[in-house]
């Protein structure tokens, strides 16, 4: 096999593909031009029907989504910044506590100090991702700081406020529970987006063909109605 005709395969391929193309869109045409202008508006109005309830089920997930991390965010700040609030339990002692006390086990909590150095219940097997933004709060840099970040494979929100001179304590949770809701709507809507498309579509189809019909009796009658010459 000679390196021309092996470099002219993928060229055929991709003519035959666009041939084959062209043959399909067409046959699209010819069958549309065959349709009264009824049907055609029908099949236009099902097609525009089918779109919206595709962009109403996008909008909609991605409203939910915005909302979802929304709710988790407020959560986590109000979380943290109580904690540092409580009178009666101080930064270091807070962060030495287990993450089970807080009630979620996806919890990750440690105190941040302007030298870098972190304190968490367990050291590194308990503490938050942690970088520069944390180190930031607890240099007085930054008021407060909020990011998404990773460790060991596993996601996580991560909040930090400040706790006192020169220290930051940083709250951390598992973002699994809340994009398994996500993914669940996402499912949700996109059958309900699909079956409104596949209606709709089928609705418009349907008309098409019952507009069709008639017009074809109609050509019968004035056809058996001339007089043969």
């Amino acid at each position: 096999m000679t390196e021309s005709s092996a470099a002219g395969r993928p060229l055929e391929a991709a003519l035959g593909r666009a041939v084959r193309g062209r043959s399909a869109v067409a046959a699209v045409r010819t069958w549309l031009a065959t349709r009264s202008l009824r049907a055609r508006v029908a099949l236009l109005v099902a097609v525009a029907v089918g779109l919206a309830v595709a962009l109403v089920s996008i909008a909609g997930y991605l409203s939910v989504r915005h909302e979802l991390q929304a709710r988790l965010d407020r959560t986590l700040l109000t979380r943290v910044q109580s904690a540092v609030d409580t009178p009666l339990i101080d930064p270091l002692t807070l962060a030495r506590v287990p993450a089970a006390a807080f009630g979620s086990a996806d919890v990750r909590i440690a105190l941040v100090l302007s030298d870098g150095t972190a304190v968490s219940a367990a050291g590194e097997a308990s503490s938050p991702p942690l970088g520069p933004a944390e180190l930031a709060v607890a240099r007085g840099a930054s008021a407060l700081s909020l990011r998404t970040a990773s460790l060991d494979g596993v996601e996580y929100r991560v909040a930090a406020v400040p706790a006192g001179l020169g220290q930051a304590l940083v709250l951390a949770q598992g973002t699994a529970e809340t994009w398994h809701e996500l993914a669940t709507l996402g499912v949700v809507l996109l059958v309900v987006g699909l079956a409104g498309v596949a209606l709709a579509g089928t609705a418009g189809l349907l008309v098409a063909l019952g507009r069709a019909r008639p017009g074809r009796a109609a050509d019968g009658r004035r056809r058996a109605g001339r007089p043969h010459g």
